[in-house]
């Protein structure tokens, strides 16, 4: 289950790659605040975004979170804290 503001949904399981505790973020200058930054995973460099930011249902990332790295039917993958 995936909260995004009161709500919670689901993925299919499919989908996600690996859940990561506490990966180095490396902040990019100058984004939108719904993209934290970039993350190393086994050597890919993978975007990390804040779905309830991208949604419109919070108004900061949050301080404390885990990563959810998932994939796309285009092998390409997203991290999503969560």
């Amino acid at each position: 289950m995936l909260p995004l503001g009161e709500e919670h949904y689901a993925l299919t399981l499919t989908s996600v790659q690996q859940v990561l505790s506490s990966p180095r973020v490396t902040h990019l200058p100058v984004t939108d605040e719904a993209l934290l930054g970039l993350i190393n995973v086994r050597g890919d460099i993978v975007p990390l975004f804040v779905l309830a930011l991208l949604a419109g249902v919070a108004a900061k990332p949050p301080s404390n979170f885990a990563i959810l790295v998932t994939t796309s039917q285009r092998s390409a993958a997203l991290g999503h804290a969560v």
